[in-house]
């Protein structure tokens, strides 16, 4: 009948649903009013999150703790929906849930999402996946059945057990009733087992699947039923198909000599995908007919495919470099990732000058555009992009003019720190390797390329 926010110091586990009144660490809810870009989307997305425990996790509480995605999974999943909803302009709905759980799901070690649960160590075994794991699976099955009847399912389950507990099996009784579907069947493989699969389509449609691994490791072989939502060019025309691969292969009913195929339009699938290799570069090409969210999932899943030994180098990176000239911001961003990526890993003493040309042609241009100065009514993408366009200029090119107007970022937030937005001040130092002394108010810049400017004092 009340919910009250209580900012608490050095709160350990960050928030707390505690019905009525939700705890918070004071640096996750005390930010000021001006705060933007990705800082105003996490604390937005921690108090999203938390009020939504109150119907998942509080009215309605798990039986017992092999089912904490209960929790976790719907409220995350629920936090997302919700500021893709009042936040537009955010564009939430360009950070896949499925990116930050496939990472420690593709481990040999990799655990189900259930499992038994008997003492307090058991419960956090596979805790990260009931929070990225558990909400891509959970929006996959949204999609699935479509965002209505989903709905219509999650209200009768809620109103079933209001007040009481529930189990997995709970849920999927509501929403396959619901749906006429046997979600049951579909969830139950992604979590009582680890890992998750790729989907290989031939040229004509043929569909198989098994268990993905990295290159140069082996674990069991798993079989999923597999929701494939696919998208393929054919005669000119983008066109759509849907086929439930529960067997290990299966047939797409698509036309003979199609362009190319999507295994996951929408790029809600918790699977990879591998498609031939004529057709791959066909979808490359045409990648400007993809929404943005395909083609952020399209630059992942290529990633995912060299990391496997199933894509050449040299096609990752026509992948990337299709996408650091993409105009959406947040589809530039990862590929931008990528490449700063490779710079730590891959730069030595003989590479670098030309990477440094490599990156004073690949960004120059965007930077240009965007400067380093926030201007009045640009987007939240621009907010969030440019700090890590400036931190990868300024780490690998050449051109001092961004190490410059870097460090001026750096002095102007030690006059004022609400003058600059924090990912900014936090890049530019980094780029910067700024050193302040308090009392004097005095600090000294030292250009990462060698070069040593001085600042003001």
């Amino acid at each position: 009948r009340k919910l009250d926010f209580v900012a608490v110091p050095e709160f350990a586990f960050g928030a707390m649903e505690n019905p009525g009144l939700i705890t918070y660490r004071t640096d996750l809810l005390l930010v000021g009013d001006k705060v933007a870009g990705a800082q105003a989307e996490m604390v937005l997305n921690v108090i999203a999150h938390e009020v939504a425990h109150i119907w998942y996790g509080d009215v309605v509480t798990m039986a017992w703790w092999d089912d904490l995605w209960l929790n976790e999974a719907f409220a995350t999943w629920m936090a997302k929906s919700t500021l893709e909803r009042l936040y537009p302009e955010l564009e939430t709905q360009l950070k896949l849930p499925q990116q930050a759980a496939f990472a420690s799901d593709q481990l040999t070690t990799s655990r189900a999402v259930r499992g038994v649960v008997r003492n307090n160590e058991e419960i956090f075994e596979s805790v990260g996946l009931n929070y990225t794991k558990g909400h891509a699976l959970l929006r996959m099955l949204e999609r699935n059945v479509g965002k209505d009847v989903w709905q219509a399912a999650i209200r009768k389950y809620i109103e079933q057990f209001a007040w009481g507990n529930a189990t997995e099996a709970d849920l999927w009784r509501v929403v396959s009733a619901e749906s006429g579907s046997d979600i049951g069947a579909i969830a139950s493989g992604y979590l009582n087992q680890p890992g998750f699969a790729i989907v290989s389509v031939g040229p004509a449609g043929e569909v198989t699947q098994r268990r993905y691994m990295r290159e140069g490791l082996k674990a069991p072989d798993l079989n999923w039923q597999i929701p494939l939502n696919v998208k393929y060019k054919s005669d000119g025309s983008i066109r759509r198909t849907y086929t439930l691969l529960d067997e290990k292969s299966g047939q797409l009913d698509v036309p003979e000599n199609t362009d190319w195929i999507l295994p996951d339009a929408g790029a809600n699938g918790y699977y990879r995908w591998q498609i031939d290799p004529e057709q791959f570069y066909a979808l490359v090409d045409d990648a400007s007919l993809l929404t943005e969210r395909e083609r952020i999932a399209l630059l992942d899943n290529s990633e995912a495919l060299l990391n496997a030994g199933a894509l050449s180098m040299e096609d990752f990176l026509h992948v990337v470099g299709r996408f650091l000239t993409d105009p959406h911001p947040l589809v530039f961003l990862p590929a931008l990732e990528k490449i700063k990526t490779a710079g730590e890993e891959f730069l030595t003493p003989d590479n670098k000058s030309d990477f440094s040309r490599f990156i004073d042609q690949a960004l120059r241009d965007r930077f240009a555009q965007v400067g380093i100065e926030p201007q009045a009514g640009e987007s939240e993408a621009i907010v969030q992009m440019r700090p890590r366009l400036v931190r990868t200029l300024g780490q690998f090119g050449t051109d001092s003019d961004v190490r410059i107007a870097a460090a001026k970022q750096v002095d102007n937030y030690f006059e004022s720190a609400s003058s600059v937005q924090s990912q900014m001040a936090r890049e530019a130092m980094r780029v910067s390797r700024a050193s302040w002394t308090a009392p004097s108010r005095s600090w000294s810049l030292e250009i990462t390329n060698g070069e040593t400017t001085a600042g003001p004092s």
